[in-house]
């Protein structure tokens, strides 16, 4: 469990004591317990004087920051929490909530909310494997949005057109909006047609826009040219490293996360090494898994990071990716941290090899587990040659 600072504990026994709270809300949460009917609301900045209310919901940026700085920025967000179904009806008070969670979500900056307080604050962070880490919750009565929202036209377009939700992420995704504003975005439910709209529990709209995201780049790649030559790219943040392997030939994608010993879920034990993969179906290889990775969100940050690098230089590569997870991962902060330290990696020069022989010597002596862990589980390093995929 991670300690509360005492500032937060100061700052939320004084809320406990109002009957109302004010803020600057750089983004919305929503639960996913009771789906369809969940608790949904504004991130309210505790300490808006004593904080970069632009940095709170900005990951990309966080790089420089360690992970007690991280951690001690978002827990200065309370969570605003009131009951609503995830489909409102049309004039309900549901719908009133839906419009403002879009209004705060569609921002490009922080807007003002007030809202009112019906119970104390539950001094109970939120700390999660797939979201951003949250700080304390509130039930509320009521909030509205006081301050007036900054909305790209490109997204008020794209938004009130009748579009597939991946129609509009495409439209938004190659306009240069942010996966992160994205995330928070989809959550609202202001994406899709008209009738298909709903409220995305957070921890769900990361993963879905990941996935999405991912699925627009695999059909970009798929008449770009083959890298030609085998690269290695290496890097990590927060004790989460990554090896990034990409050999000449059409995409497939192997992703390997390998736990070690004494890491925040392996415990007493020796560790985990799991494989999740795509590509090998040849008819479906540019559109992603047609299961679920049992990854989860991992699998999908990872790959759309990898895939920003394929577009970013007009390549398509057969791709083995390697996530090691130390000890000095100490609590799970959202998988926005796989997806930056895959970018990490990616941003470094590569290094370049002749042959797989090569690489296999390099892969003993920069990774943590032995190679032969991944030999055994790998169809692309463990076979003879990689020419059998290649086109």
């Amino acid at each position: 469990a991670y300690s509360v600072r005492p500032k937060l504990e100061i700052k939320a026994k004084q809320l406990t004591n109002q009957e109302s709270f004010f803020g600057p809300s750089p983004q919305i949460f929503v639960g996913s317990k009771g789906y369809p009917r969940v608790r949904a609301g504004p991130s309210a900045v505790l300490f808006p004087d004593e904080t970069d209310v632009n940095l709170v919901n900005n990951p990309s940026e966080w790089r420089n920051l360690s992970l007690d700085e991280i951690i001690e920025l978002r827990f200065g967000l309370v969570r605003g929490m009131k009951p609503m179904e995830v489909k409102p009806k049309a004039t309900s008070i549901d719908e009133k909530i839906a419009s403002q969670l879009q209004e705060i979500a569609l921002s490009t900056n922080p807007v003002d909310v007030e809202g009112k307080l019906s119970g104390g604050i539950a001094l109970r962070p939120k700390i999660d494997p797939i979201a951003q880490p949250f700080g304390p919750s509130a039930e509320i009565s009521k909030f509205k949005v006081i301050d007036n929202p900054k909305i790209p036209p490109l997204v008020e377009r794209t938004l009130s057109d009748e579009l597939s939700s991946t129609e509009q992420l495409k439209i938004l995704q190659e306009g240069g909006l942010d996966v992160y504003y994205l995330q928070n975005a989809f959550s609202s439910g202001a994406f899709g047609k008209y009738e298909e709209r709903k409220v995305v529990p957070t921890r769900w709209s990361i993963t879905a826009v990941d996935d999405t995201m991912g699925k627009i780049l695999l059909a970009k790649i798929r008449d770009f040219p083959s890298v030609n030559q085998i690269m290695a790219f290496r890097g990590g943040l927060y004790g989460n490293y990554f090896t990034i392997l990409m050999f000449p030939g059409a995409w497939l994608y192997e992703n390997f996360e390998a736990w070690a010993s004494n890491s925040i879920y392996t415990l007493g034990t020796k560790g985990f090494l799991s494989l999740d993969s795509e590509g090998f179906d040849a008819q479906r290889r540019y559109k992603g898994r047609g299961t679920y990775a049992s990854q989860a969100g991992g699998y999908y940050a990872a790959r759309l990071a990898i895939l920003e690098h394929l577009v970013s230089i007009r390549k398509q590569a057969t791709v083995v990716s390697i996530r090691e997870i130390t000890p000095e991962y100490v609590v799970p902060a959202g998988v926005w941290v796989v997806r930056e330290a895959a970018r990490t990696a990616l941003s470094q020069q590569p290094t370049v090899f002749s042959s797989k022989d090569e690489v296999l010597k390099w892969l003993e002596t920069v990774l943590i587990r032995p190679v032969n862990d991944f030999l055994i589980k790998s169809h692309l390093l463990g076979q003879q040659s990689l020419e059998a995929f290649f086109f």
